[in-house]
């Protein structure tokens, strides 16, 4: 978060664990003009390195604040009542994608 205050943009962090995973999740403001809501989603892939996994983007949002719910090894990521996404383990998707049909 170091490298994000360093450049003067206002952050918010917060973790979760599911049964699978664990994650970090950073929202930040970057800008002061029209408020663009970033979230950072970041995955431990082992105990000191972690993943991005996703960086989703919002226009006009008057605050920076998103609840973190952990739904059936998921974790679903809501904004003022919202569900945003939802994201699972990259661990369990890799696993289902490989169980998956293949179509030839």
């Amino acid at each position: 978060m170091a490298i994000f205050n360093s450049h003067g943009v206002i952050t918010h962090s917060q973790g979760i664990t599911t049964r699978t995973s664990r994650f970090l999740f950073i929202s930040s403001y970057p800008y002061t003009g029209p408020r663009i809501f970033s979230v950072y989603c970041f995955e431990a892939i082992e105990p000191h390195l972690w993943r991005l996994r996703s960086l989703n983007l919002f226009m006009y949002s008057q605050n920076m604040k998103v609840d973190l719910v952990e739904n059936a090894g998921f974790v679903d990521v809501i904004h003022d009542g919202e569900v945003l996404f939802r994201i699972g383990s990259s661990a369990d998707q890799e696993r289902r994608s490989r169980a998956g049909t293949i179509v030839q």
